[in-house]
């Protein structure tokens, strides 16, 4: 059997032609990798199957831009509080299956996460997907372009109801991945 497996799509999203093939790296020894286009896709379900093992991952992405006037985060000596949308920023979520078990992976464009956002995003993903809180893993850009839902010493933090809202981001985009 060769050690790559190409997934065909088989869910539902406006998909352009670079992100409609979805690469898979199968090491027999090893993890399976996603390649880097796949946290692109703005939704997808697809299904592998090796020898008795079932693997199935979903992924889906919103936008968390916050609202132009926003404090940012990331560099000591910005002053001024978001004057402009340079680009839009994204929360990506993957929920991965080996037909047993479930795992999440969140990703966002932020400096970083803090503590009570992680706390909130694990009791969703335990309580309404059944996802082990252990299992579920949040990650951060580290972009100092966005806004600061972490104190980070002397930058701005975002307004409360702002990550609030991201945090309410978060839950659509792992229902629609897994």
């Amino acid at each position: 059997m060769s050690d790559q497996v190409i997934a065909e799509h088989v869910g539902r999203g406006d998909l352009n032609s670079e992100e409609q093939n979805f690469r898979f790296s199968w090491n027999p020894q090893g993890p399976v990798a996603l390649s880097p286009n796949f946290l692109s896709t703005p939704f997808a379900l697809f299904n592998v199957t090796m020898r008795r093992m079932t693997f199935s991952a979903g992924a889906a992405r919103q936008e968390i831009t916050p609202l132009i006037g926003t404090g940012l985060s990331g560099f000591i000596a910005r002053l001024e509080p978001s004057n402009t949308i340079g680009s839009p920023l994204q929360v990506r979520a993957v929920v991965l299956s080996d037909g047993t078990r479930l795992a999440a992976i969140v990703q966002a464009d932020l400096v970083g996460f803090g503590r009570w956002h992680v706390e909130a995003v694990r009791d969703f993903a335990s309580s309404t997907l059944g996802i082990p809180k252990e299992y579920v893993l949040l990650s951060a850009t580290h972009t100092h372009s966005g806004p600061g839902v972490a104190r980070v010493r002397g930058c701005e933090v975002a307004p409360y109801a702002y990550q609030w809202e991201l945090v309410e981001k978060i839950k659509p985009a792992m229902v629609q991945s897994g």
